[in-house]
């Protein structure tokens, strides 16, 4: 019987007829809403995605990473600004003092007008010979204008200024500057 019993009985279709209409009512708006999504859904690939983030994860790092580096370069920067300036403060104040170096005037014109610290870093380096032939205290005056002459010098030849802030370090150990 099976199946044939069904549109045999005439009255099967009038007495289930509200049954059948929910039944394909349901169908219908099932596929007419679930087919276009599934047809027009792309495949997604998880694992591309699971790619695309730790790739986005290791951009931010990278990036939060160089922002770091240039916090420490204007660290840097700015402490080089404080020390050439704390070393020209001082060439400044021996240029009023009773007994101002020789050739002090040329050395902060030069500044001024060139940008060329070498006769600066010269007289610095003259007072540093003077202090450590003197000898026992002099040595922290030998070891200060050591530091503004390696501040001066660090702005073009990092040699001559790690030398100047080695020789600093070796007649003051005690000074916290020549150790930076």
């Amino acid at each position: 019987m099976g199946g044939g019993a069904m549109t045999a009985d005439p009255g099967y279709w009038s007495r289930n007829w509200q049954w059948i209409t929910a039944v394909a009512t349901v169908v219908i708006a099932a596929l007419g809403v679930g087919l276009p999504l599934y047809l027009n859904s792309p495949s997604v690939d998880t694992m591309a995605l699971v790619d695309k983030l730790l790739l986005m994860q290791g951009q931010r790092d990278a990036a939060q990473s160089r922002v770091g580096e240039l916090e420490t370069d204007l660290d840097s920067e700015e402490e080089k600004r404080k020390r050439a300036q704390t070393a020209l403060d001082d060439l400044l104040a021996r240029q009023d003092a009773e007994d101002p170096p020789p050739g002090i005037d040329d050395a902060l014109r030069l500044i001024e007008e060139k940008g060329d610290s070498a006769a600066a870093e010269d007289i610095f380096r003259e007072i540093a010979e003077r202090k450590k032939k003197e000898g026992g205290a002099a040595h922290r005056e030998a070891a200060r204008a050591l530091r503004h002459l390696g501040a001066l010098a660090f702005l073009h030849d990092s040699e001559k200024a790690l030398a100047a802030y080695a020789e600093a370090v070796q007649l003051d150990p005690g000074d916290a500057d020549g150790w930076n």
